[in-house]
């Protein structure tokens, strides 16, 4: 299914999910972007604000927060796959390749597998241009269910 900024949340049944169910969308980051995630981190490193000192790191230009870019994940996980009734219990992610601003990719989250015996879902996490691939990662999440699994 393919998502846009509009796209409303769903609460999607555990049982309604499938090996091989994908949500996608395409983002790209802009220098707003960049100047709200520095307040909300409190990350002003230079690599992502001065494109003479990311360039004399051998980047193109300045580079967006790597966690800037996997955040957006956040929104696919919560809420379209798995949706609003799961939580992530672990995630991890390789940075593949810089994102530099303007540069639009691809997000696309896919369903491996899932653990009906724990109402768990195990996700491939991808952001990509291409044949580039900017950052790569898994995350298992939990389903859920009638106020069960709370981890409290």
């Amino acid at each position: 299914m393919k998502i846009s900024n509009n796209t409303p949340a769903r609460a999607i049944d555990f049982s309604d999910i499938r090996e091989g169910d994908k949500v996608f969308q395409n983002i790209h980051f802009q220098q707003n972007d960049l100047d709200r995630f520095r307040v909300l981190s409190g990350d002003s490193a230079a690599m992502h604000f001065d494109p003479a000192f990311a360039s004399n790191r051998g980047f193109e230009k300045n580079i967006v927060h790597g966690l800037l870019v996997t955040s957006k994940f956040s929104r696919l996980l919560g809420m379209h796959l798995p949706g609003e009734n799961s939580i992530i219990q672990s995630i991890n992610f390789s940075f593949m390749s810089p994102v530099y601003l303007s540069q639009e990719l691809l997000y696309v989250v896919s369903v491996v597998r899932v653990v009906q015996s724990v109402n768990a879902v195990l996700l491939d996490l991808k952001a990509s241009n291409g044949d580039t691939v900017f950052v790569q990662g898994k995350a298992q999440c939990v389903c859920v269910v009638d106020g069960n699994n709370k981890d409290e």
